[in-house]
């Protein structure tokens, strides 16, 4: 399995492989993530974000993990 996945490859997912991969997920403290920042509600237009996970909270109540991103500046080098 990879360990990796690149935002093209996350684009070409549809709904349901989306909702699976995020269920396989396991955040890990300053792992980079890829973050959809909608732009345009009616034409569905999103701009994918790299950000750093700085925290990782755990809710016993709801069994969620809730994160703390911290945004890292655009970079003409391809992180992925």
């Amino acid at each position: 399995m990879k360990k990796y996945v690149s935002s093209e490859e996350i684009n070409k997912l549809n709904k349901l492989q989306k909702e699976n991969l995020r269920k396989l997920w396991e955040p890990v403290k300053y792992q980079l993530v890829i973050v959809p920042v909608c732009k345009n509600i009616e034409n569905k237009f999103y701009e994918h974000k790299i950000y750093v996970i700085q925290d990782i909270i755990v809710c016993d109540r709801s069994k969620s993990l809730l994160a703390n991103f911290v945004g890292l500046p655009r970079r003409k080098s391809r992180w992925f």
